[in-house]
């Protein structure tokens, strides 16, 4: 799936983040989902069930 596909139907609503287990940039915390995403070359490559801890 492209990642504006993505944006259209989640919304433009995230903030950039590293995972504890890959330290590779390109991830994409949807805040109100709770929901990690990986992107590659403009494309969803991973979807990451977790629990990942912010800040409030």
């Amino acid at each position: 799936m492209p990642a504006e596909e993505l944006d259209r139907m989640l919304g433009s609503g995230w903030e950039s983040r590293l995972l504890v287990d890959s330290p590779a940039p390109g991830y994409r915390l949807y805040k109100n989902l709770g929901l990690p995403v990986r992107i590659q070359d403009g494309t969803v490559a991973e979807l990451v069930v977790t629990q990942i801890p912010f800040a409030q």
